[in-house]
């Protein structure tokens, strides 16, 4: 439960430092040859709809994907045991599926020169995925009276650590480079390696 709470105590921050005090670090840097009319943002009619609107908007599309989501379980889980697959694939699958929107909009923006919302896009989709989703496991499986385990072996743990001081220095340093990018994908296919071969 202490886990959950740190988790759901940072992401209740982050929101606070992108939302308040800390904008100006998540907002589109504007060139100095840009106009200053071609960048405003343009608000229409139907985008200008308040907060009242778009809780019960989110919770209709997410109503389809919970609902469907156990029978997806039973196709994938299927998939991997007939065809004799690494249990592990299964979740690497789910998250495929999870994050290919954020994905894909991360990577239009990146090749749209739009990094600012590329990074934003990504790691407020991380963020979410640790913030809540962790948290909610957790207080559902004490609400059943079940035991929820990480269920990371020692090396993978090692990966895990690794993965998160790298993503550290990436994000602490001045500027990003193309080295760290390619060692945050190193790091990634060293996971996919050892989830066919432990």
């Amino acid at each position: 439960m202490i886990f959950a709470a740190i988790a759901a105590a940072f992401y209740t921050v982050f929101l606070a430092i992108q939302t308040t005090r800390h904008q100006a670090f998540f907002a589109q840097p504007v060139p100095e040859d840009a106009e200053e009319d071609a960048l405003a943002p343009v608000i229409r009619e139907s985008e200008s709809h308040g907060l009242l609107f778009h809780i019960p908007m989110l919770l209709v599309t997410l109503l389809p994907i919970v609902i469907l989501a156990e029978y997806l379980a039973v196709i994938i889980d299927f998939g991997i045991e007939k065809n004799d697959l690494p249990d592990a694939l299964g979740g690497i699958v789910v998250a495929l599926i999870v994050l290919t929107p954020e994905g894909l909009t991360a990577m239009r923006a990146a090749a749209n020169n739009k990094l600012q919302r590329s990074v934003n896009v990504c790691l407020g989709s991380s963020l979410a995925t640790l913030g809540l989703t962790i948290p909610a496991v957790l207080v559902v499986g004490l609400i059943a009276n079940t035991d929820i385990h990480l269920g990371l072996t020692g090396l993978e743990t090692v990966l895990l650590v690794l993965t998160l001081g790298l993503a550290a220095l990436t994000f602490g340093g001045v500027r990003t480079t193309v080295l760290q990018g390619l060692v945050h994908l190193l790091m990634f296919a060293c996971y996919l390696v050892l989830v066919f071969s432990p």
